[in-house]
C-alpha cells in the first residue's frame, strides 16, 4: 500500500457502526495518517488558494485605463462578493475536516504532526477540494436532481425491475466507487443492504460529513461555482448559492441497511459468492485494467447475481505518466463482460449524462454513456 492509498476501514455511518475489516501495520498506519493530514491541508488551504485567485483579478482590474474601469464600476464589488463566498466555502470544509479523525470504526486516525513538515498543495490538489464542493451539488441538491436522474436513476430502475426485494432474504448491494454517497442511499431506500466503497479520501470526508454531520435539510450553503472564472452570462451566475443536504439521511429508516468502507476496491473485496447485486455508476474506467475490476465483481456476485454498469470511458490513468492504463473502446468492455463469464441482459448506448455540470454555464460537458446489465449464471 503506498501513502497515497486509504486502507481498508469501515466508515462510521448514520444507522450503524461497522466491525472492523482489516489490521494496518505500523508502517502502513503512518503513511495513511500522513496522506490523511495531506489531505485535510489541501481542505484549510482552500481560502488561501482562493483568495489569492481573487487577487489576481483584482490586479488585472487596477492594470485597466481609468476609463475601461469606469464602464465596468460594479467589477469591485463583485470581487468583494467573490471573497465573501471563498470565506462561506472555506468555513464549510473547514467544518468539513473538523471531526474526520473518529470517522472510522476500527480505529482513529492521527490528524495532527507536530514534527511534519507542510509542503503546499499543488494545483491539482486544489481542483480535487473544488471537485468536492462540486460534487456536492450533484449528489445532495435539489439543483443536482437532473443529474441523478440521468445517471442514478437507470440503475436503480434495473435493480429494482431485475432483482426485486425479497420477504425472504435481504438482497445485498455493492456499490464501489461510491463518492459521496448518495446512490448507495437511494438504493438502501428502496429496501436493499447496501454498502458504498470508496478510495478518495475527498470523498470519504465529504460522504462522511452528508451521512453524519449536515446539521439539518438544507442547513449548510456553499457557493460552487465561485471557481468557475470563464463562460459566465452574469456575474451572479458565479456567485450562486447551493443548499446541502435535500435530505437528512438519519431521517431514513434503514437499520443495519446502510454502510460504507474505505479502500481500493480490489483489495477491499475478495470473498466469492458474497453479493446479490453489484451496482456500477462512473467508475469502470478509474481501473488500470477494466477487465480486473470486471473479474472481480464477477467473483463476488453470488450465482445469479446481477452487475448493473452505468458511465463513460474516460480513463483516469491514461495521462499519469508511469501508470499502467487499459484503454478498451466500449465493444471491447462488452467483450469482457462476457469474457469473464457473465451473461449480457441489456445494453444501451448514448445516454446522455452531465458530470458535476454547471447548469447556467455558457459552455456544458455532456457524455453519452453506456450503460449494462449483465448476470452470474447461475
Amino acid at each position: 500500500m503506498s501513502a497515497m492509498e486509504p486502507n481498508t476501514n469501515d466508515f462510521i455511518n448514520s444507522t450503524n457502526n461497522l466491525t472492523p475489516v482489516s489490521t494496518l501495520s505500523s508502517k502502513e498506519e503512518e503513511l495513511e495518517n500522513k496522506h490523511v493530514r495531506k489531505i485535510i491541508r489541501n481542505f484549510r488551504f482552500y481560502r488561501e488558494d482562493s483568495l489569492a485567485r481573487v487577487r489576481q483579478m483584482e490586479e488585472s482590474y487596477a492594470r485597466m485605463k481609468k476609463p475601461h474601469r469606469a464602464m465596468m464600476g460594479h467589477i469591485p464589488r463583485f470581487h468583494q462578493q467573490l471573497r465573501e463566498c471563498v470565506a462561506a466555502n472555506a468555513d464549510f470544509l473547514e467544518t468539513l475536516v473538523a471531526d474526520v479523525e473518529y470517522m472510522f470504526s476500527n480505529r482513529a486516525l492521527e490528524t495532527q504532526s507536530a514534527s511534519e513538515s507542510a509542503e503546499k498543495p499543488s494545483r491539482a490538489d486544489m481542483e480535487k477540494v473544488q471537485t468536492t464542493l462540486k460534487q456536492f451539488v450533484r449528489d445532495w441538491s435539489a439543483e443536482g436532481a437532473d443529474e441523478r436522474a440521468a445517471c442514478y436513476a437507470p440503475i436503480v430502475d434495473a435493480i429494482l425491475e431485475e432483482f426485486p426485494v425479497s420477504d425472504s432474504e435481504r438482497v445485498s448491494v455493492l456499490v464501489p466507487g461510491a463518492g459521496l454517497g448518495r446512490l448507495t442511499l437511494d438504493i438502501a431506500a428502496h429496501g436493499y443492504a447496501t454498502q458504498g466503497n470508496e478510495f478518495s479520501y475527498y470523498m470519504l470526508f465529504g460522504s462522511h460529513y452528508a451521512l453524519n454531520c449536515a446539521p439539518s435539510r438544507y442547513g449548510a450553503v456553499i457557493y460552487p461555482w465561485v471557481h468557475h472564472w470563464f463562460n459566465n452570462w452574469s456575474t451572479s451566475d458565479q456567485l450562486r448559492a447551493v443548499r446541502i443536504p435535500d435530505i437528512r439521511p438519519s431521517s431514513l429508516t434503514l437499520d443495519d441497511a446502510f454502510s460504507m468502507t474505505a479502500g481500493d476496491f480490489l483489495d477491499v473485496y475478495t470473498e466469492p459468492d458474497c453479493w446479490h447485486i453489484v451496482a456500477s455508476c462512473f467508475f469502470l474506467d478509474t481501473a488500470h485494467n477494466i477487465i480486473e475490476y470486471l473479474e472481480r465483481m464477477y467473483l463476488v456476485l453470488r450465482p445469479g447475481g446481477l452487475l448493473v454498469n452505468l458511465g463513460p470511458l474516460l480513463y483516469h490513468y491514461s495521462d499519469i505518466s508511469g501508470e499502467q492504463s487499459v484503454e478498451l473502446c466500449w465493444d471491447d468492455v462488452i467483450t469482457a463482460v462476457r469474457g469473464v463469464g457473465f451473461l449480457l441482459v441489456k445494453e444501451v448506448r448514448n445516454l446522455p449524462c452531465n458530470y458535476i455540470n454547471n447548469p447556467v454555464s455558457m459552455m456544458e460537458y455532456k457524455y453519452k454513456c453506456g450503460f449494462f446489465v449483465a448476470r452470474k449464471p447461475s
